[in-house]
């Protein structure tokens, strides 16, 4: 039984008539006053323990005592014998109600008598007509922000023609509008905590129903279910689990409603309706497979503009973040999908990290690449669609980092209305490009000859045969300030004469973070070549392990690279004696295609 004060809050008339027949669950009390009629019929357990009489000046000294002493009177006779107290019956004072400052006098005289968490009944006969709107307001006031619990919204029909005036409890009403609320909340947020809140009642069957005549309420319990699902996947930002959770509630939500939902849910039919609407634009196809949770799911136009349904609903309800992250991951998608060959169309893997890691660093490269373009290194080998691509990842990249971070960077990142609908139109813009293919090419056009990777510490002499075997257009040296100065004397005992850059290590012993600055400076180099061979011996460990890294990071923009090691099995004195003479040259990955030296 709940410890919750109950309290009733009515009203009463000027003018009220004598030796009325009230009638309510199936018995009748005659009184002048509605409160009191109800007082008599009420069970004992559902009595108040305080009764709030609303006056105005004019009820107060007419009718209130009278009405006052009814209630104690009737109190008295049926808890003489027992231990129960007196409820307190007190008046609120209000004005006639008579402009709309009056109205909001009302309400706030109601607001201010009713404590928070109590139990609240209503009796809405007597009064002007405008009390009852009044008392809704409050009702939903209290209800959701005092929480007051509602128990019923008592009405006597006094104009009924029948002798005995029944009492009808118009709860229901308030029902509706919770029920409105609830569903309005999921359709605009995907927030189905009210909805939840309100099924879960009806889950739980009678006191004896079993087998068959439950099953019912395990379909209220297994839409309750399905909506929270909905929900955390909405909420969580997580287009696959989303679509499949939106999928088992259309399921559940398409059966006929239970008889005893629609007795408790007003215009269940609409409600669901408008649940499904919602849900619906968001479901994977139906599948009959038993765990749902496995992503097998087909990468293609559909799915493609499902998910952009989702991203679409999040910049409508403002949430930009979780908008923007989606953007992002379906940028890649896009991008896998135009890129697919007609015979992979229905491959199933492609939201796998490691392949979706691949067209993200693709994606990085044609960003960086764009970025450098000058007009004179890169001006033939990114197209017009290529730089428009670049520059949508990089705005989505850069907006979506701002609010991944939640705003702990040093520019102050909170997006006006204005950078809000900039990143509604550039979505629209990518949208509409969704199945151009040009548009998401990330391959980039590369140039013709042979580039060589390689370290170079104090020993000339691997470097030297690397040049001598592979005769490289360029090279691409990554040594040592010391080291450097032999670079020219090494070339020359080559008889190399290509284009040299040169990295020198700040740290050449410890500069293993060294490898992603080396990375960035190599890519202007790397889109004029068409091979790439690095040679991993020589130098220093530090040396050796960026030239590994930037051969792994190069394969994985889907840049093949041949990796080489060169072999001098001659002593260490006879190598520093004379360096300049070939080793050999050992193919660890890569075709193993040699150009030959010159005069051979």
């Amino acid at each position: 039984m709940s410890s919750a004060k109950r309290i009733l809050l009515t009203t009463i008339s000027a003018s009220p008539r004598e030796n009325v027949n009230y009638q309510f669950n199936n018995q009748v009390a005659i009184a002048s006053q509605a409160p009191v009629a109800l007082i008599k019929l009420l069970p004992i357990h559902e009595l108040p323990d305080k009764v709030i009489i609303l006056c105005t000046q004019k009820l107060y000294d007419e009718q209130y005592e009278t009405v006052r002493n009814l209630l104690l009177e009737y109190y008295d006779q049926i808890l003489c014998n027992t231990l129960n107290q007196r409820p307190d019956v007190t008046e609120v004072r209000i004005p006639d109600g008579r402009t709309v400052e009056e109205l909001w006098q009302i309400l706030e005289a109601v607001l201010h008598s009713i404590p928070h968490n109590c139990e609240l009944t209503l009796d809405v006969t007597h009064g002007y007509r405008s009390f009852p709107f009044l008392y809704f307001t409050a009702a939903l006031f209290l209800k959701a922000l005092r929480g007051v619990q509602i128990k019923a919204v008592y009405y006597a029909m006094l104009e009924s023609e029948e002798t005995e005036k029944p009492i009808i409890d118009l709860s229901l009403l308030l029902d509706m509008v919770e029920w409105f609320y609830a569903t309005r909340i999921f359709h605009h947020t995907g927030q189905a905590s009210p909805l939840c809140e309100l099924l879960r009642p009806l889950e739980t069957p009678p006191a004896g129903v079993t087998g068959k005549d439950n099953a019912p309420y395990q379909l209220v319990k297994s839409i309750r279910r399905a909506l929270e699902n909905v929900s955390a996947a909405y909420a969580q930002a997580l287009p696959l689990e989303l679509g499949r959770e939106a999928e088992q509630l259309l399921r559940r939500i398409t059966q006929p409603i239970p008889r005893h939902m629609e007795q408790k849910v007003p215009l269940a039919t609409e409600l669901f309706g408008s649940i499904s609407s919602f849900a619906g634009s968001f479901a994977l196809p139906a599948t009959r497979q038993r765990r749902i949770r496995i992503k097998e799911v087909e990468l293609n136009l559909s799915e493609l503009t499902r998910q952009s349904s989702i991203i679409d609903s999040y910049l409508k309800q403002g949430y930009v973040n979780y908008a923007l992250g989606m953007i992002r991951e379906w940028m890649v998608s896009c991008a896998m999908w135009n890129q697919m060959a007609e015979e992979s169309i229905y491959r199933v893997d492609w939201w796998i990290g490691h392949k979706r890691f691949e067209t993200e660093h693709k994606f990085a490269v044609l960003a960086r690449t764009a970025y450098k373009a000058d007009g004179n290194t890169t001006r033939d080998i990114i197209t017009p669609e290529q730089r428009w691509l670049a520059s949508k990842w990089q705005f989505f990249s850069d907006k979506r980092n701002q609010l991944a971070h939640h705003g702990f960077r040093y520019e102050y990142v909170l997006h006006s209305p204005q950078q809000i609908d900039e990143i509604r139109a550039q979505w629209e813009e990518l949208k509409s490009f969704v199945s151009s293919k040009p548009h998401w090419n990330l391959e980039i056009k590369r140039g013709q000859g042979t580039l060589l990777l390689s370290p170079l510490g104090l020993s000339k002499g691997l470097l030297f045969s690397a040049l001598h075997h592979i005769r490289p257009d360029e090279v691409f040296v990554v040594t040592s300030e010391e080291s450097a100065i032999s670079i020219e004397e090494i070339t020359n005992r080559a008889d190399w004469s290509g284009r040299k850059y040169v990295y020198k290590m700040k740290e050449p012993f410890t500069g293993f973070a060294e490898a992603k600055t080396i990375s960035r400076e190599l890519q202007n180099y790397i889109l004029k070549s068409d091979r790439i061979i690095a040679n991993i011996t020589g130098g220093t460990t530090a040396m050796q392990y960026v030239i590994q890294q930037v051969t792994q990071d190069l394969r994985l923009t889907g840049i093949e690279t041949e990796i080489i090691a060169i072999v001098d099995r001659r002593t260490p004195a006879e190598q520093v004696e004379t360096p300049y003479v070939p080793g050999e040259i050992i193919y660890i990955e890569g075709q193993g295609r040699l150009n030959p030296p010159p005069n051979d």
